[in-house]
């Protein structure tokens, strides 16, 4: 399916905002489990059986571990995201481009997988990534082959 310009531009517009509140959505997930765990970890009290109340406990922390790390995770994707300046057109892919290719659409600034807008769908993927990093600095016409498949670059936007 080819986009006109008017269309790729309204269509990256639903992209970051569907972004940009999946992130949001993630984040606040993760900060509810966090709470939900640490008051799990406030009204555990001490049972008869010491080491099964230890173990208890040890779980619970390398779960508040995880999620912490998760968390962090998420707020470094939402810091770099919204320091991408979205406005700015170039004909070459850079981070905040929306990459129209013959195996279909990229959207390149942080990695949430394959999304869908109106019938289109799209593949957020970081520019740190293997793909994302081949796609940085190309122009339309432009090929690249990665995992067996030839990548041309039809528009950038």
């Amino acid at each position: 399916m080819l986009l006109l310009v008017s269309d790729m531009n309204h269509i990256k517009k639903r992209i970051l905002s569907h972004v940009g509140l999946h992130l949001n959505q993630k984040l606040k997930d993760l900060n509810a489990m966090m709470q939900d765990l640490h008051e799990a970890s406030k009204n555990e009290t001490k049972s008869t059986a010491g080491d099964k109340h230890e173990t208890s406990k040890a779980m619970m922390h390398l779960e508040q571990e995880k999620l912490g790390n998760q968390v962090k995770e998420i707020e470094f994707q939402l810091k770099e995201f919204n320091a991408v300046n979205f406005d700015t057109h170039s004909n070459q892919v850079a981070v905040g481009s929306l990459v129209e290719t013959n195996l279909g659409y990229f959207f390149i600034a942080t990695a949430i997988g394959k999304i869908q807008i109106d019938n289109l769908f799209v593949f957020a993927i970081s520019n740190k990534s293997p793909l994302g990093s081949k796609f940085l600095g190309l122009k339309p016409n432009d090929s690249i082959e990665f995992n067996n498949l030839n990548y041309t670059i039809i528009s950038v936007m």
